[in-house]
Parts: C-alpha cells; structure tokens; sequence
C-alpha cells in the first residue's frame, strides 16, 4: 500500500531581527509562554523535524509569522526588511535536512517596488530540487 504524504500549511517560523513586529501580541504572553514560542519559531531543524516525524508529516510550508512588514509604517523600510527575509531564508532552508518551502512577506505599500523585491534575492536561489 502507498503512503499518503502529509503537507503542513502554513507553519510559523520568524526572520530574525522581525520580534518587535510582533510586540502587540507577545507582550500579553507569559513570559515562559512566550520563551518556548520563540525558541520554536527560531527552529528548522531538531525540534521541528522531530515533531513532522511524529505527526507523519512529510513537508512543511512554512509562513513568516505576521505581523510583519505588513504593519511597517515606513515603506521604505519595509521593502527592505521584506528583502531581509527574502535573503535569509534560502540559505537557512539549505541547511535543513529536508523541504521547508516558505511563504515571506511582501512590502505591500509601494507598489511598484512589490515585484522587483519579489524577484531580486529569491528568484534565483528559490528553486532547488530535494527529492
């Protein structure tokens, strides 16, 4: 019998340098709550990988937890807080053990600048095979 594989959406994982987009919420977390949370959203590898194992999860597509550049007030610094996770993100998911796609933020409010952030640091390192 074949095996169905299992696709988690949507997973939250967090850019570094990203924490204060997130203050709004986090501040009414206890603070052991909320050490466990970013240990977990600062996780690709042991913890995580370990708890698709025991939930028979194949992939994972992981998602910039939000808020983020999205409730940046300073487009200009969105844009390139958007690209600053653009950035990290390829290299980090290539020092995973398996597949973690990712969903990152767009900078929204200049919109004419949306497609080439889109396109600049990710496009080309994006694609890779990890069968």
């Amino acid at each position: 019998m074949t095996r169905v594989k299992k696709i988690a959406l949507e997973e939250h994982f967090m850019t570094p340098g990203f924490q204060a987009y997130s203050k709004g919420f986090t501040q009414h977390i206890d603070p052991a709550v909320f050490a466990d949370l970013g240990r977990r959203l600062a996780d690709f590898d042991a913890l995580r990988l370990a708890e698709m194992d025991r939930a028979g999860i194949d992939i994972t597509v992981l998602s910039q937890t939000g808020p983020g550049v999205q409730g940046e007030s300073d487009a200009e610094l969105a844009v390139a807080r958007a690209k600053q996770s653009m950035i990290f993100w390829p290299g980090r998911s290539r020092a995973t053990p398996r597949a973690l796609p990712a969903l990152l933020h767009c900078p929204c409010m200049i919109p004419s600048r949306r497609a080439r952030s889109l396109s600049a640091p990710y496009a080309n390192s994006a694609s890779r095979d990890r069968s």
